[in-house]
């Protein structure tokens, strides 16, 4: 997949854990409503993104309808929708209702060949476990694609490789999947800048070997923010899941460096605006980071 822009930069958006038919007799479930207010405000951005990577459980309970439903959302958006499966997703599914998203070895697993930004598509998903997986075959398709180009790369998927913290829903560091991902990553150091995830429905970043992992809140209620060990068998009644907005990030890939930010689909009170009582300060700011600049230049 080749999107056209400029060569040097990239703008670009990532929702992850939509969790579409959450409530499948609901057409107006919760979880629909905050997609189109995800999606609302990105349309309405200025800059617009240039596309939107959609990082897994794209839906609830993986059926034909619940991808139609997500089909209905995207197809009217001014932007491409890139997709990855999470442990709620259903490769046979999908592929019926996104026919047109490449696939390896039955893996939705694809590069996007931007102008400015190389980004690899992983499937991490495994229909045994709710947890990664990411078997030798796909590790090497992801060993040939990073030595085929040295262009700087994104690798973009659903289960962080690394621990969230959170007791309930986290990654070990030596699951197989994880050290077998870990491993081409160790080879191709100098060519990744960035892995992007969702899974953990919590804003999260941690640096990884070679790599920063940057973690999308979810669209979907996030998960509670409790970092204290946890009992399974002594259920403590703590909160596990919480309805804070929905969430996404945006990503600007400029002067050889990802910078990454979330934002939110919510109402909030406005302090200040760029107007006559702060237009002093803003020409200050301004004025003193172009003389930065240009001292640095001389």
């Amino acid at each position: 997949m080749e999107p056209s822009g400029p060569a040097d930069k990239l703008f670009f958006a990532q929702i992850t854990d939509l969790h579409i038919g959450f409530e499948p007799s609901n057409p107006f479930e919760a979880n629909q409503r905050r997609l189109d207010d995800v999606l609302a405000l990105l349309v309405a951005m200025d800059p617009r993104p240039a596309f939107v990577l959609a990082t897994g459980d794209l839906v609830e309970g993986g059926s034909v309808e619940d991808y139609q439903r997500l089909r209905r959302s995207f197809d009217p958006l001014p932007f491409p929708v890139y997709c990855c499966l999470g442990n709620h997703d259903k490769r046979g599914p999908f592929a019926t209702i996104f026919p047109e998203t490449p696939t390896f070895d039955g893996a939705v697993q694809y590069a996007i060949d931007d102008p400015a930004l190389r980004i690899l598509i992983l499937d991490t998903m495994s229909e045994e476990r709710h947890g990664g997986d990411f078997d030798d075959g796909l590790a090497a398709w992801l060993d040939a694609e990073l030595t085929a180009s040295p262009r700087p790369t994104v690798l973009a998927m659903h289960h962080p490789p690394t621990p969230s913290g959170i007791d309930w829903l986290t990654t070990g560091t030596d699951e197989p999947w994880v050290v077998r991902l870990r491993t081409v990553v160790d080879r191709h150091r100098a060519t990744i800048v960035g892995i992007l995830a969702g899974h953990y429905h919590r804003p999260m970043m941690t640096a990884w070997p070679h790599a920063t992992i940057f973690v999308c809140p979810s669209v979907a209620p996030r998960v509670a923010l409790d970092l204290r060990p946890m009992d399974a068998e002594h259920p403590d009644n703590r909160a596990m899941i919480v309805d804070e907005p929905p969430s996404f990030a945006l990503h600007q890939w400029a002067d050889g460096t990802l910078r990454s930010h979330i934002g939110t689909a919510a109402d909030y009170t406005v302090f200040a605006r760029h107007d006559d009582r702060t237009k002093a300060l803003v020409a200050r700011l301004i004025a003193e980071r172009h003389d930065t600049a240009s001292h640095a230049a001389a």
